[in-house]
């Protein structure tokens, strides 16, 4: 392909961009692949969220649960921190594909992408990711 010298590629700038796309590429060998983004339903029920919230930086690793004896929800799927205290669900508008994949063996975890107060309830955005299979 040839390029004409007069013509530059354009540029933009990078908080234009939503998505990074090797971010969310699918490869099979590496160790970890981006699935969805959703946020953490119930955190207004945690009983001292307050004191948790400081410690949930972005970046952070959380563990998935799935609770498929939950009465309210049979697509349960419970957040925590590495340390098993309880952060919330994922919604239940985005937890049965991800409950079905737990369901056949597939390791999930989440990662924290940003949080936010509304009000009395802690917003807290995070990303799901498959783990590879040692």
């Amino acid at each position: 392909m040839i390029v004409s010298k007069t013509k530059k590629a354009r540029k933009f700038p990078k908080e234009w961009m939503d998505v990074d796309r090797k971010e969310t590429a699918f490869v099979p060998y590496r160790k970890e692949n981006f699935l969805t983004e959703t946020h953490i339903a119930g955190t207004s029920h945690i009983k001292k969220i307050e004191k948790r919230e400081p410690k949930l930086k972005r970046g952070k690793k959380l563990v998935l649960k799935r609770e498929s004896y939950n009465p309210y929800d049979f697509w349960a799927i419970r957040v925590e921190t590495k340390k098993g205290k309880k952060l919330g669900y994922i919604p239940k508008k985005d937890n049965e594909i991800l409950a079905r994949l737990m369901d056949m063996g597939i390791p999930l975890y989440g990662r924290i992408d940003w949080k936010e107060y509304k009000g009395d309830w802690l917003f807290v955005r995070i990303s799901i990711y498959v783990k590879k299979k040692k």
